[in-house]
């Protein structure tokens, strides 16, 4: 939004962030099945329940299957396909704005997407693709992703809570250093 940046419209506007929490499975499972009643489209229940297991509860994801099934009338795999095709353009156009400021945020996804979740293995991680890092400039980097939202911390490890994000995080293919 670049309420930060004096060169944008909201700079040193007063902003509100509202969250939006995931839903809970059941929740989730609840707003298809209300939609496609709704719109009048019964897709199984198995349709559901995939769609809830890779979407995991994310709202805008979940509408936005909802409307290429019960809209656009795809069929399930297709909708998906198409969601997916989708989000990838879109989280890979944010994260190449995200990583014009430093490559390093790309690393430091790409490390936590593959399974490296605690603050040292990140970091080796990123020292093994873009050589040595310090600790300071390194925390800054990981405390910018958890104030973005691409990053959560739970407990002692970081985690990419949206499942799309992740999914397309972990094929990105990163420019070479």
């Amino acid at each position: 939004l670049g309420r930060e940046d004096p060169k944008k419209p909201l700079f040193g506007r007063y902003a509100r962030e509202i969250v939006l929490q995931r839903f809970r499975r059941e929740e989730s499972v609840d707003f298809l099945r209300r939609g496609f009643e709704e719109v009048g489209i019964e897709p199984g229940m198995q349709e559901i329940e995939e769609a809830v297991e890779r979407l995991d509860g994310i709202v805008g994801w979940l509408t936005m299957y909802g409307y290429l099934r019960g809209i656009r009338k795809l069929p399930h795999v297709q909708a998906m396909d198409e969601l997916f095709n989708m989000a990838e353009k879109l989280i890979r156009e944010e994260l190449s704005s995200l990583i014009q400021n430093s490559r390093r945020y790309g690393v430091i996804l790409k490390a936590v997407a593959m399974g490296n979740v605690r603050w040292s293995t990140i970091k080796e991680y990123v020292e093994f693709k873009m050589g040595p890092i310090n600790d300071a400039k390194f925390s800054i980097l990981l405390k910018n992703l958890l104030k973005y939202g691409y990053l959560e911390k739970r407990g002692n490890e970081y985690a990419i809570p949206d499942p799309v994000v992740k999914e397309v995080v972990k094929n990105l293919q990163l420019a070479p250093w």
